[in-house]
């Protein structure tokens, strides 16, 4: 079962004070293992009473380092000192990058604002009839129709009247003939005024169809900016993508040759670390293996003698590689086990 995680780790290197650089939290966090083997190792080196003590618990450390992540931490375990297989690029414009790719894959087709406006108008001005002019429906001329038919009447009437007091109220050709003449003036009117209706009507249609296609070509006009600003807006879009992605492929480049930079001139310090390394890393692992060996032997051990109702002490913890609160949990499972197996009297 295990006994430790990268929480329970952390707290206890908050508890015994140990310095842990970001790349042996890195470390731990990714192998808790790692993690506890790297925590004995410094407090190893924290209750060393020699040098010679302190670099042999700092030599155990960056075996772990360099076994399970390819660094070393240095004479105390501060630095870190990569290998030529590492290098970690954290780009600061990934975020900014991905939301203005986003923005950009979310351009879809140009979706005209105006393009109905345009389609009714085009079929005005393609779909209109000819031209053609009915005095019968036109309401203008209905109306010039009923005054001079009213003022025929009148004058008809009126030449009809002056005619019978001259005459005593006798008909006579005459009179006929006069009233007739009269009535057929405003007839002859009426019909003169055909000419400039249908002028004003033709007109009209002229007027409507130009207002038609002005009024088309103006809607064309708008389309036209909309298309502008939205291809504008892209190209800004696209410019600022590019500006962001360029920004960060130079941020990488710099970051990659430095880092080839700094591997170049520590690649002594690496070479001579890390063959020293190797030889600390195989006497670590020896040591570790016989260590692990002792450690089960008696975590082994003492589980049997809690099953008998032995209470671990500290000496316990230290023998097992456990903490004494760990044991201690181990041990009121066990009790409250066996109490219910009817096993402790």
């Amino acid at each position: 079962m295990a006994y430790t995680t990268y929480d329970e780790l952390m707290k206890r290197v908050q508890e015994s004070g140990q310095y842990w650089s970001d790349y042996d939290k890195e470390l731990a966090k990714n192998d808790p293992d790692a993690g506890l083997s790297i925590f004995t190792a410094k407090d190893r080196y924290l209750n060393a009473k020699t040098d010679e003590e302190r670099t042999a618990a700092n030599k155990q450390a960056n075996a772990i380092r360099q076994q399970y992540g390819s660094y070393l931490g240095g004479k105390d375990g501060s630095e870190f000192i990569k290998d030529n297989t590492y290098f970690n690029f954290t780009d600061p414009y990934a975020d900014a990058l991905n939301d203005k790719l986003d923005e950009l894959l979310g351009y879809g087709k140009f979706e005209n604002p105006y393009q109905e406006e345009i389609d009714n108008l085009v079929d005005k001005v393609s779909g209109r009839e000819d031209f053609s002019y009915d005095p019968d429906t036109d309401p203008i001329y209905q109306n010039y129709r009923e005054t001079y038919l009213r003022e025929g009447n009148r004058a008809r009437e009126d030449t009809l009247g002056s005619y019978a007091a001259m005459t005593g109220g006798m008909p006579s050709t005459a009179a006929t003939a006069a009233a007739e003449q009269a009535q057929n003036y405003y007839n002859a009117q009426m019909a003169d005024v055909i000419p400039a209706l249908y002028q004003q009507a033709f007109d009209m249609y002229m007027s409507n169809a130009a207002q038609n296609i002005n009024d088309l070509g103006a809607i064309r006009g708008a389309a036209s900016d909309a298309l502008n600003q939205w291809s504008a807006n892209l190209g800004l879009t696209q410019s600022q993508y590019d500006a962001l992605r360029n920004a960060s492929d130079t941020l990488y480049n710099r970051d990659y040759n430095k880092w080839q930079s700094d591997f170049t001139v520590g690649s002594e310090l690496w070479n001579r670390d890390f063959q020293q390394s190797e030889v600390d890393r195989n006497q670590y692992n020896t040591e570790a293996d016989r260590r692990l060996q002792n450690q089960q032997f008696n975590r082994q051990m003492l589980e049997n003698m809690m099953m008998m109702g032995y209470k671990p002490t500290e000496k316990d913890a230290e023998n097992t590689g456990y903490t004494l609160q760990q044991l201690l949990d181990r041990y009121e499972y066990i009790r409250k086990y066996m109490n219910a197996q009817g096993l402790y009297i």
